[in-house]
């Protein structure tokens, strides 16, 4: 379960870097934003600010998801085999 939770987390951080990514070269090109109305150049700039909050949510949840699963990797108990020799 907590693996499932893993890849869903880091399939949601490569989404959010993704819009990210794309939101910061239209931001950066001046063009873009000269021509662009207001209200859509404000909206990509909240856009991004909550995509970087997402992606601190996303970073701090890994790593706690993290935490938990190293303790299980190394606890599992394994029961020995008997002897077919005995």
């Amino acid at each position: 379960m907590r693996e499932k939770e893993k890849a869903r987390l880091l399939k949601e951080r490569e989404k959010l870097i993704g819009q990210q990514n794309g939101t910061r070269v239209k931001l950066g090109n001046q063009d873009f934003v000269l021509k662009a109305p207001p209200q859509l150049v404000e909206k990509l700039q909240l856009n991004l600010q909550q995509a970087e909050k997402d992606l601190f949510e996303i970073a701090q949840k890994l790593e706690k998801l993290l935490t938990l699963l190293r303790p299980l990797k190394g606890s599992v108990c394994r029961r020995r085999q008997p002897d077919p020799s005995n």
